[in-house]
């Protein structure tokens, strides 16, 4: 929990990966709690790629009217960058990496 924070205070991006069963939900989860109680409120957003296709995770042009559909991430980035407070916001992809 220590090192993703301390990860998290210089980069933009981080990945925590490991086998399943390894804790890798339950790091980021608590670092987000320990971080409420300091006054740090951390908004996560929790998002199973799996759990959706391609086009509703990433969005898509629709071919007839060739206008912009939102997918999942790109909604949900637009939403958490529209708030107007400083604290930590996570857009977390928690789910199987494909190889």
């Amino acid at each position: 929990v220590v090192q993703l924070s301390e990860l998290l205070e210089i980069r933009h991006c981080v990945f925590i990966m490991g086998p399943a069963g390894a804790g890798k939900t339950s790091t980021w989860k608590i670092l987000a709690k320990s971080q409420d109680k300091i006054g740090k409120r951390t908004i996560a957003v929790d998002i199973n790629p799996k759990s959706v296709d391609t086009d509703e995770l990433y969005g898509f042009v629709q071919p007839s009217t060739r206008e912009w559909r939102d997918g999942l991430l790109s909604k949900h980035m637009r939403d958490l960058q529209n708030m107007k407070d400083t604290n930590p916001k996570w857009l977390v992809l928690d789910g199987d990496l494909d190889t």
